[in-house]
């Protein structure tokens, strides 16, 4: 089981310097993000609103992706994702993770949706602490276009969960995103991740943080 460690605020700084930031302002409340997805019915009889951008460019998806992750705002997210959305964790990872049923490399929007629920709820009650702050900023590496109109877009992300003013985790990690049209407007089909070698042996990945709030 993965726990909790301080940080310094020098190992912060460093991990996140030279970085490309694709995501939003991580002091950003937990309200709704300024740009938001086509309308989608979201669990708890919620709509998110109509979108001032049309979601037909994957590089404006993945940065939504990367806003909704740093402003922690589950609507956004949700909305994002395709019905049949599935994340795969790094393959270090998949033999430690209770996200994944027996067999299985990948979990669905199901899981997905119930740990980003919990990761933005600050009364939440479980083994960890509840997140206080994230941010997720992104330096894409390439994007193409595949037959079909589906598209990949490959990105590394250096990841900062708080659940404290110096405590938490720290990842860099790369994430790839398959997206493809529904409803007219680009959705993310998947996202596959996979390590960065850093040279920090103990360094986890996106996946297995998630899962700790599943």
């Amino acid at each position: 089981m993965l726990r909790t460690h301080p940080w310094t605020l020098a190992a912060v700084l460093a991990l996140a310097v030279g970085m490309t930031a694709c995501g939003g302002d991580p002091n950003a409340g937990e309200g709704q993000a300024s740009l938001l997805a086509p309308d989608l019915p979201t669990g708890d009889g919620i709509s998110v609103p109509p979108s001032h951008v049309e979601n037909q460019d994957p590089l404006v998806v993945v940065n939504l992706h990367a806003e909704a992750v740093s402003r922690r705002d589950f609507h956004l997210y949700r909305a994002l994702l395709a019905h049949e959305f599935r994340f795969y964790p790094r393959d270090a990872d998949a033999d430690n993770l209770l996200c994944l049923s027996p067999q299985s490399d990948s979990w669905g929007a199901g899981m997905e949706l119930l740990i980003w629920k919990h990761m933005t709820d600050p009364n939440f009650v479980g083994d960890e602490h509840p997140v206080e702050k994230i941010t997720m900023d992104l330096t894409v590496l390439s994007s193409r276009n595949l037959p079909g109109g589906e598209f990949v877009v490959t990105a590394d992300a250096t990841i900062l969960v708080f659940v404290g003013p110096d405590t938490g985790w720290a990842t860099n990690t790369r994430l790839r995103f398959d997206l493809s049209r529904q409803a007219g407007s680009l959705r993310i089909d998947s996202i596959r991740e996979s390590a960065i070698l850093t040279g920090q042996a103990e360094e986890v990945g996106w996946g297995a943080i998630k899962c700790l709030y599943r």
